[in-house]
Order: C-alpha cells, then sequence, then structure tokens
C-alpha cells in the first residue's frame, strides 16, 4: 500500500513485533476518504497490519477470517503522524492493536494460515 504508512522502526521476537509508523497526511488515500475530514480508512488499517504481519513472520501472511475487528476511533492524519502497530501471534490466530499515543484505533482478531 504505497504512501499510506511508512515503517520507522520496527521489533521483532518470537510471537510478538511492535511497528513505529509514519502516516504521511500528504497521501492521496486520506484526501479521497472524507474530503474536508480526512481520516484513516478501516480497510487501510487491516493492510497494514497484515503487511507488517508479513514482514514480521518473514513470509506472506493471508488472513483465513477475520474473528473480530474493532474500529474504535478514526486516525486522522492531520493529528496523527505516527502509530504503533502491535502484534501478537500463536498457532491459534492472531491479535492486533493500532494506536496513536494514548488513542486506540483498531483492534483486530483473526485466524490466517502462515503463522510462526
Amino acid at each position: 500500500m504505497t504512501n499510506f504508512y511508512h515503517i520507522i522502526s520496527q521489533q521483532i521476537e518470537a510471537g510478538h513485533a511492535l511497528f513505529h509508523v509514519q502516516l504521511p497526511a500528504q497521501c492521496p488515500v486520506y484526501k479521497g476518504h472524507f474530503p474536508g475530514h480526512p481520516i484513516a480508512p478501516g480497510a487501510c488499517h487491516i493492510e497494514m497490519i497484515r503487511e507488517c504481519a508479513s514482514v514480521a513472520l518473514g513470509k506472506e501472511v493471508h488472513w483465513n477470517h477475520i474473528k473480530q475487528c474493532k474500529f474504535l476511533v478514526p486516525l486522522e492524519p492531520d493529528k496523527h503522524h505516527e502509530a504503533d502497530v502491535d502484534i501478537t501471534w500463536s498457532e491459534k490466530g492472531m491479535t492486533a492493536v493500532v494506536t496513536s499515543g494514548e488513542t486506540t484505533s483498531v483492534k483486530l482478531k483473526v485466524s490466517c494460515n502462515t503463522l510462526s
């Protein structure tokens, strides 16, 4: 997903990864999603999580089933310049939380076919 986010740093260990990403406000995705009040689209959040999970596992991750997905607070690129993508996985599935400062934006639980 070109230009929606850029990985600034990553910490990867067995079963857990934390990515710190930049959310560039000039990305056209933001400008097209609610013109005049740009926010990060939910589908882009899900794809960002999947892409970060693929980096953490060193192979392409594909979702089998989204068990739960909560969009709690929209990220606004003018206010939320950076975010953390916190991913945990086991043989039972994967969870992820996207936060910006004290703001939790997304909580996701999935089953997928590429783990550990």
